[in-house]
């Protein structure tokens, strides 16, 4: 309950005067986060950020391979500092999870499958450029778009060879339809062997619904 009451409160921008979750720790004055911040992904520290100075003091080492802008053309690229929410990367996909809902038109019509959306995180930490990859439908792919874009998050850009890079971050999310008593599990598997995790995911994301029967 303390970690759910946190997550909203920061999500919110209504800052306990001290917040010790185990999504994030710091200090807020007058509504505002101040000082040395720690944010955790899963139980690891993924990020510390001095609110006084604007700085980051420590990034978790990411070794994942991003699609990175080099000259003029997207190349693969390990980064010194990989594109990243300031925050809890699991706080921006459990905010994602809260808002997500499956369409109704296309509960009607069964429509199931995964929505792979990127964005580029340009120079200046800002999300641009949103492509569906993959979607079952344009309704589909409209929801996970306004979800992400209506999100508070500030994004940190990537670094490559000492400069800040554009590269590009992706979104999945398998929408799947059960019969009641089903296991929708087996059913996001199923969806995960035909539609892999993309280069840059930033965590993946399962809405179900049982249907209209």
């Amino acid at each position: 309950m303390l970690r759910l009451l946190c997550f909203l409160l920061l999500l919110m921008g209504l800052y306990p005067p001290v917040a010790h979750c185990q999504s994030a720790k710091g200090r807020v004055k007058d509504g505002k986060p101040v000082g040395l911040w720690e944010y955790y992904d899963a139980k690891e520290l993924g990020l510390r950020f001095d609110y006084d100075s604007s700085r980051i003091q420590y990034v978790r080492p990411d070794t994942t391979r991003y699609l990175v802008l080099v000259d003029t053309a997207w190349q693969t690229r390990q980064l010194y500092r990989a594109p990243r929410v300031l925050g809890s990367q699991n706080d921006l996909i459990r905010a994602l999870q809260m808002v997500l809902r499956y369409p109704i038109q296309e509960i009607r019509n069964r429509v199931t499958g995964t929505v792979v959306l990127t964005f580029v995180v340009d120079q200046q930490g800002a999300l641009t450029n949103p492509v569906a990859v993959t979607a079952p439908s344009k309704a589909l792919a409209e929801e996970v778009y306004k979800k992400v874009a209506s999100l508070p998050f500030t994004y940190l850009p990537a670094i490559y060879q000492g400069r800040r890079t554009p590269a590009k971050i992706a979104f999945v999310v398998r929408f799947c339809i059960c019969k009641p008593g089903a296991d929708c599990d087996s059913a996001s598997l199923e969806q995960a062997r035909l539609v892999p995790k993309p280069l840059g995911s930033m965590g993946e994301i399962i809405v179900t619904t049982p249907g209209l029967y």
